[in-house]
């Protein structure tokens, strides 16, 4: 029980390194390769990994699509109250979140997401 405890406070914390890593990574797409091989070492190595302790050797890494510039968005976080609220979660259990700052966007295509993923 505390080993699983330690291990899940090690998965959070190696995502929030790599999410500050890549935040301070001026190329976009390079940023989403790093993105890419950090979730997928995790996901093959880590004693947390969600896939099955049998998979993860030869997991090749998750089917993603291609890299599009297009597809990147910008968000302003805005200062807001804090909002307490209750979201199904698996299992018939309920996860309590807490959202305390917006970041609306505007996404840069003009065309249906569907449209230009079967492009």
């Amino acid at each position: 029980m505390l080993t699983d405890i330690v291990d899940l406070l090690d998965w959070k914390r190696r995502i929030f390194e790599l999410y500050a890593e890549i935040r301070s990574v001026s190329d976009p797409e390079a940023a989403w390769v790093r993105w890419r091989e950090v979730r997928d070492e995790l996901f093959r190595l880590h004693p947390q990994s969600p896939l099955p302790e049998e998979a993860r050797a030869g997991f090749p890494g998750v089917d993603y699509y291609p890299y599009d510039l297009e597809l990147r968005v910008l968000a302003e976080v805005e200062p807001a109250e804090p909002v307490s609220l209750e979201i199904a979660g698996s299992a018939g259990s309920n996860v309590r979140f807490t959202r305390f700052r917006p970041s609306p966007f505007r996404a840069r295509r003009r065309e249906p997401l569907a449209r230009a993923l079967l492009a």
